[in-house]
């Protein structure tokens, strides 16, 4: 009976384990989209970065061509001051950008290990599971062989219940088979006497007679008693 409720709680605990496990599992699928996300929105920053400093070089060269053909020195000079503001704003911004996409890479490193605990994580739950399913499986194989155990004994109960029962019958029958022998015997007996005998030696020869069916009687009764109770012990058993 104890065993019972032992495994329905077992039970419970299989279903909240793939309850906690499902969740788990849809947790890793978002965060798996996340990181997916993240890193293509750093290959596209990658990919803007380098296009900005590639064409800021070949409008830089093709500026710098045509001042050295068409302005004089003053020009530029300006515009070499010019590019060079803007060379630093470029590299500025490429900088930030930079810092971005370290900020960007840590996430994506936080997040996978975010995802590497949880795997961690469903694998413990896993193998809880599966040695709960064990000690289920288990349990259910000891259950099974005390139901065939309580069946045979419970067969062999019978069996010996029936036995007894039966020895019972047959001393009752006996019994009163030897009963009756001794009845007809004693009347015979009794017969005689009162044929042959004074009044004081019938009453003696009665009297004793009467003991002798007695005594039978109550040997008969104790033998039937101590069956009975061993029927009790077996039935308790």
């Amino acid at each position: 009976m104890e065993q019972e409720p032992f495994a329905i709680q077992m039970l419970k605990d299989l279903d909240q384990i793939q309850k906690i496990n499902s969740e788990n599992q849809l947790k890793i699928i978002k965060l798996q989209e996340e990181n997916n996300f993240l890193k293509k929105q750093n290959k596209e920053k990658d990919s803007k970065i380098e296009t900005l400093q590639n064409n800021s070089k070949i409008e830089r060269m093709q500026i710098i061509q045509e001042l050295n053909q068409n302005l004089k020195s003053q020009e530029i000079l300006k515009i070499n001051n010019q590019f060079k503001n803007e060379n630093l704003n470029l590299n500025q911004k490429i900088e930030k950008q930079k810092q971005e996409i370290l900020f960007l890479n840590q996430k994506i490193d936080n997040l996978q290990k975010e995802i590497n605990q949880i795997l961690i994580l469903k694998q413990n739950f896993e193998s809880k599971n599966q040695i709960l399913q064990n000690q289920l499986e288990n349990l259910n194989l000891k259950l099974k062989k005390n139901e065939e155990k309580n069946v045979n004994e419970i067969s062999q109960k019978k069996t010996e219940i029936n036995q007894l029962k039966k020895l019972i019958e047959q001393n009752q029958h006996l019994y009163e088979t030897e009963l009756q022998k001794e009845r007809i015997n004693y009347e015979q007996k009794l017969f005689k006497i009162t044929t042959s005998s004074s009044n004081s030696n019938q009453e003696k020869l009665l009297s004793f007679y009467k003991k002798k069916l007695m005594e039978q009687k109550l040997a008969f009764e104790k033998e039937k008693k101590l069956l009975e109770k061993e029927i009790e012990k077996v039935k308790k058993k």
